[in-house]
């Protein structure tokens, strides 16, 4: 562990005794710069995050896109701590329900009726579920990360060779590939559950093409919003890109990091749950309806999306600037609110070495990347912070320039 995060780094080994994998989001470690990264946070505040030896980051990871207007936002925070001094989990439902449920039904272009859960894997899973119910089909198509339960597990151990033999996969930007699972599996689709974008921006058509194409076989499109939901625009990138799905899943920036997802439909879909079982016992807990309410209208009065966007925007095009000038095969790629890099190195042990590099030395300059996942852009990012990281990134890019 590098002598930065000795705390960090005897916690861990704490929680190698009593925590599966040490950490409850697992083989979180392992994900960044193995042990050469903080572990465990102490606080965070705004833009910034703190870890437990003291260490203060600016943060572009943002609990992986939950943190949409700031770490601890007073307004959010407000809101969750008066449903607390109620009594925040009855056996009966907030009125916010109610209020969260119209709000959505305004803003997300396919939004007729909603379903509330707690997390995006809920989300999704439930979105497959109603796709089944409606088509009477069992198979489904997915592409990107669309959660953890067995449908979607990104990887097979531990899953039921039944189950995964339901799910099937096609490649982004390429419909001819979509096509031909169809093709292969007539008349047993339920349905194609996608992320509209990840890094890799959506060519002209292909949104609107797998759309068609699951109409063209009697199945739905699923568009999870998980991560692109309050990022792209307030209805999500349904709105951005104008492509309108059958169903939606959303979470994650809706409530500023309170636990809540929901699934959005039309009310011809969404009856359905009316024939199965949908339930949680923290379903009706009022703190994030009211967590969620709150963010969502600070959005609208502030125009925290455009803020996103012109943030994230510099941020890119800076660090790109600086890649030319130092001279490196890295590229700031993704769109602006979701900022990400590409290492163009052939050689696969170089690749990771230059990763490693670049990774340790942004983080030793107080400035949180993840190695292995986009970022995400909040409201409280300035141009000042901007600046910041791209001074941090020149120090890895010019680290990596040293090293090879």
């Amino acid at each position: 562990m590098n002598e930065r995060f000795p705390n960090s780094a005897a916690e861990f080994e704490r929680a190698l005794k009593v925590v599966a994998e040490g950490t409850t989001q697992t083989r979180a470690p392992a994900l960044m710069a193995p042990a050469d990264y903080p572990i465990f946070s102490e606080r965070g505040k705004g833009a910034r995050i703190w870890d437990i030896d003291g260490n203060c980051y600016l943060d572009w990871i943002l609990s992986f896109g939950c943190i949409v207007l700031g770490h601890s936002h007073p307004v959010v925070n407000a809101a969750a701590i008066e449903q607390i001094e109620k009594g925040h989990t009855q056996q009966l439902p907030p009125v916010l329900q109610n209020d969260l449920a119209e709000k959505l039904v305004e803003l997300i272009p396919c939004a007729g009726k909603t379903l509330f859960l707690k997390t995006g894997s809920d989300a999704t899973t439930a979105a497959v579920r109603v796709a089944r119910l409606v088509t009477g089909r069992d198979k489904i198509i997915r592409l990107g990360y669309n959660g953890w339960h067995d449908w979607c597990c990104k990887v097979d151990p531990g899953i039921p060779q039944d189950v995964l033999n339901l799910t099937l996969k096609f490649n982004y930007n390429d419909l001819d590939s979509l096509a031909a699972v169809f093709e292969a599996n007539p008349g047993e689709i339920c349905g194609v559950i996608m992320w509209a974008c990840e890094v890799e921006e959506p060519q002209p058509g292909f949104l609107e093409g797998v759309r068609d194409l699951c109409h063209q076989h009697g199945a739905l499109f699923i568009m999870d919003e998980v991560r692109t939901g309050f990022h792209f625009a307030l209805g999500g990138a349904q709105e951005y890109f104008g492509v309108t799905p059958d169903l939606a899943t959303f979470g994650k920036a809706m409530s500023n990091g309170y636990p809540i997802s929901a699934l959005v439909g039309p009310a011809e879909y969404m009856d359905t749950i009316g024939q199965t079982w949908m339930s949680s016992t923290h379903c009706t807990n009022a703190i994030e309806y009211a967590a969620a309410l709150a963010t969502i209208r600070f959005m609208e009065e502030n125009d925290v999306i455009a803020t996103m966007w012109d943030i994230g925007r510099k941020l890119i095009d800076g660090q790109n600037a600086l890649a030319r000038d130092i001279g490196v095969d890295i590229e700031a790629v993704g769109l602006a609110p979701t900022p990400d890099f590409a290492f163009h190195y052939d050689d696969p042990d170089t690749a990771r070495s230059v990763r490693k590099i670049f990774f340790e030395a942004v983080v030793d300059e107080g400035v949180f990347f993840h190695a292995n996942h986009h970022g995400f852009v909040c409201a409280v990012h300035t141009d000042a912070d901007v600046e910041e990281s791209l001074a941090a990134t020149a120090a890895g890019y010019r680290a990596v320039k040293e090293a090879i």
